[in-house]
């Protein structure tokens, strides 16, 4: 008998803390992989994109910049991604500071593996 089984999701906590440290606000991270794959690819890719044409001075660059930003946030994070926002009051450059990391050395290494796995299974498909 031949089986097939689901892809169990990437499960994860953040924890939102207050300048002293407290716990305000845990949000669970769920995340099918599979489902989010080529959106964070064309999504990081945009990121990269706006990095590179990024003016400090012109408004329309930092303007771009952001809603790529907050795309990738709301593709990860869902609705939970107004809460990060919200948590952070304003201060973006802070917020990018402690987000950003998660995604790129979290979410991203995942990502890749799920990646590799998928190329490796198709080439094993075709032996």
């Amino acid at each position: 008998m031949y089986q097939l089984k689901k892809t169990v999701p990437f499960e994860d906590d953040i924890e939102l803390l207050d300048e002293s440290g407290k716990v305000v606000h845990t949000i669970h991270v769920s995340i099918c992989m599979d489902k989010l794959l080529g959106r964070y690819n064309e999504t990081i890719n945009a990121l990269k994109a706006a990095q590179v044409a990024i003016d400090p001075k012109d408004e329309q660059s930092l303007e771009a910049y952001g809603n790529i930003v907050m795309q990738l946030l709301h593709l990860i994070f869902g609705a939970d991604a107004d809460v990060i926002l919200s948590h952070y009051d304003g201060r973006y450059l802070e917020m990018l500071d402690h987000i950003m990391p998660y995604i790129f050395h979290t979410i991203g290494p995942e990502l890749r593996k799920l990646s590799r796995h998928r190329m490796d299974a198709m080439k094993a498909a075709r032996v």
